[in-house]
């Protein structure tokens, strides 16, 4: 049997929710049913689920014998793996795991069929336990046919629903020393594997500081001793986690989800300067990593540390991510009565509300409306160049994009910015802030009439008699 009609077997290996009506109406291979009918596949997965051995004198044993002939054997090794497949459809824990039996037992060339459906079956057996399941894994590694990546990442998931923080424990650290069996020789691998014995000490870590705070309560009766143990194994945890998340501050990489708790474990031990030196030091190693920048800003703010830096930290993320919401926070600081300063900032928001998830941001459209109705009632000469490039440059897609009608998108609120906007940039559409005077009116919501009717005559200018400030091409 050769490893593609290997993977073409095991494609979807879950049981079908309707139990074993699903057999019914499953159709037969041409190769098994040309040998088996229904009928007698039926019978043979009742007779492997009554806990019955097959035996030379047993109904249809002919039918599993291997033969000598190579033909034979792949026909075989066919049925026996359709049938597989069909006991799991069907739920028959006890009959899958006697015909996984008779798979392994021969000389097929099966691994890949075999660690599938091992696995499969050892997390749904009623029998299972986790000891069978690692010593299943343990010898699984001698597969030569076997996707060794997969089925480690396969395992890692069974452990972590499972919680079997133990056994990830021992798994991480055995492969840092002979991954060789699993994975080829990688000084990234080694990093990464460390990076997750990281992670299982903090998890344990966070059930020890859970554990004492709720015994801080009671451990006065018991002179403390519950909650000095709790205490003393809280800090074995964290130290080594932290052991193993500094290995990789000496090396450029995404490691953000080893940071993060690493950050944590610091801030609870009031560990602010050093955690401050640790962020520093991971912007300086991923310079292209704007979540390096991004956790760096969120801490300082947190601490209500180092101001210019956290500007400076802004305005990098909104180079690099224009979509993040920090932008709007980038503008908030920077807002100021220079108008040329505004324009650059108009241009910020407007390719802030260009990315989908932000086309309807509420305060993304207050901000730019604010600004560009600024810019208007100044009646600064350099406004309107500017104010021009802008619709230039976009209407041929925000007119479709985020001024859609007759249907309105976003909350009523953002009807009204976008209303406003749009009667700056473009005075000759009228149509549309006439449809959002209708939905509002319809809504019956006078406040944001008044509104709209504010925001509106702000946008013609000081002098109503006076032309738009941009006179778009129609």
């Amino acid at each position: 049997m050769n490893e593609d009609d290997d993977d073409a077997e095991v494609d979807d290996l879950r049981p079908d929710s309707e139990g074993e009506g699903h057999l019914e109406n499953t159709e037969l291979s041409p190769e098994l049913s040309a040998g088996v009918t229904r009928e007698e596949v039926l019978d043979i997965l009742d007779l492997l689920t009554s806990r019955k051995k097959l035996t030379p004198e047993a109904p249809l044993y002919r039918r599993l014998v291997l033969s000598k002939d190579v033909h034979t054997e792949k026909r075989d090794c066919r049925l026996l793996a359709e049938m597989l497949q069909l006991a799991i459809y069907c739920y028959k824990m006890d009959a899958a795991s006697q015909i996984l039996e008779e798979i392994i037992s021969r000389p097929y060339r099966a691994d890949q069929l075999s660690y599938k459906a091992g696995m499969f079956l050892l997390e749904c057996h009623p029998s299972s336990t986790p000891e069978k399941m690692n010593y299943f894994i343990r010898h699984c590694r001698c597969l030569q046919h076997a996707d060794k990546k997969e089925m480690a990442l396969e395992y890692i998931i069974y452990c972590l629903k499972k919680g079997d923080h133990k056994q990830l424990r021992t798994f991480f650290q055995s492969n840092l020393s002979v991954h060789k069996k699993v994975f080829r020789k990688s000084e990234r691998i080694d990093l990464i594997l460390k990076g997750y014995l990281g992670i299982l000490d903090y998890l344990e870590w966070l059930e020890h500081i859970h554990a004492d705070e709720n015994q801080q309560g009671s451990s006065a009766a018991q002179g403390g001793e519950a909650a000095a143990g709790e205490n003393y194994r809280s800090l074995t945890c964290a130290a080594r986690a932290a052991e193993h998340f500094k290995e990789l501050l000496n090396y450029e990489g995404p490691f953000d989800v080893f940071i993060i708790k690493y950050l944590e474990m610091q801030e609870y031990y009031g560990q602010i300067e050093e955690a401050d030196v640790m962020l520093e030091g991971y912007v300086e190693k991923n310079p292209e990593n704007v979540n390096a920048y991004i956790y760096h800003y969120t801490f300082l703010k947190r601490h209500d540390m180092k101001p210019e830096e956290r500007l400076e930290y802004l305005q990098t993320v909104c180079k690099m991510d224009p979509s993040n919401p920090l932008v709007l926070k980038y503008v908030e600081l920077v807002h100021s009565s220079d108008y040329i300063g505004n324009m650059e900032l108009v241009k910020m928001l407007a390719n802030f509300i260009d990315s989908y998830e932000n086309k309807d941001s509420r305060d993304g459209w207050k901000w730019l409306c604010n600004l560009v109705l600024e810019a208007v009632q100044r009646e600064q000469l350099e406004t309107k160049p500017l104010l021009h490039e802008l619709w230039e440059s976009r209407r041929s897609y925000w007119i479709p994009y985020h001024f859609r009608r007759p249907e309105l998108s976003g909350v009523p609120e953002t009807w009204v910015y976008k209303a406003a906007v749009l009667r700056v940039l473009n005075r000759s559409d009228k149509e549309f802030p006439s449809i959002v005077k209708e939905q509002l009116e319809e809504g019956d919501n006078e406040a944001l009439l008044e509104l709209h009717k504010e925001y509106q005559r702000r946008a013609r200018g000081k002098r109503k008699e006076q032309r738009t400030v941009l006179n778009s091409a129609s």
